[in-house]
């Protein structure tokens, strides 16, 4: 056994480099993506636990299809995965309300607000409140239980401000 020792640890480990190389491979997170609309729920289940493993990488692969696919039910079907994703999702999800795609900031807005991430009321205030953009405000009434208005959203900006005044890091 001692033979076999340091011969068997190689291999373990040049198998566990392969399948993490393949996990994090665009191709193959893209299949996972595409599996997340699968009608059995048992591969709907294994894609997101497979997305999981992949972490920052499967962050990327689901903004992607945010950008690129228009299907409303794919999106859908990929929301899950976000909040599997979270916290890790979050601040990509963050970013993305500042994205010229309203397919993305619609998404986001979504998922954010299911999620009930704090950081996002600011975000969300200004085209829920000036746009009329109806999942922010939808987002900004799950995370406030209440309908926000404009005064809501100028003491939060207001006091976002003097906290960047004083070295805090915005909407944390």
């Amino acid at each position: 056994t001692t033979e076999l020792g340091e011969p068997a640890a190689e291999f373990a480990e040049s198998a566990m480099a392969a399948a993490a190389a393949q996990a994090r491979d665009p191709e193959h997170l893209a299949e996972l993506v595409h599996r997340l609309r699968d009608p059995s729920p048992e591969v709907r289940h294994a894609a997101r636990v497979d997305l999981q493993a992949a972490g920052i990488d499967a962050v990327r692969a689901l903004i992607h299809e945010l950008a690129t696919d228009e299907n409303h039910g794919h999106r859908v079907a990929s929301s899950r995965a976000w909040v599997d994703l979270a916290p890790l999702s979050v601040r990509p999800l963050l970013a993305t309300l500042s994205s010229e795609n309203p397919l993305i900031k619609t998404e986001a807005a979504r998922v954010l607000g299911h999620l009930r991430v704090p950081q996002s009321v600011p975000l969300l205030a200004v085209p829920a409140l000036l746009g009329g953009d109806d999942v922010a405000g939808r987002a900004l009434h799950r995370l406030a239980a209440r309908n926000p208005t404009v005064y809501d959203a100028q003491l939060l900006l207001a006091r976002e401000i003097e906290n960047l005044r004083h070295g805090v890091p915005p909407f944390t």
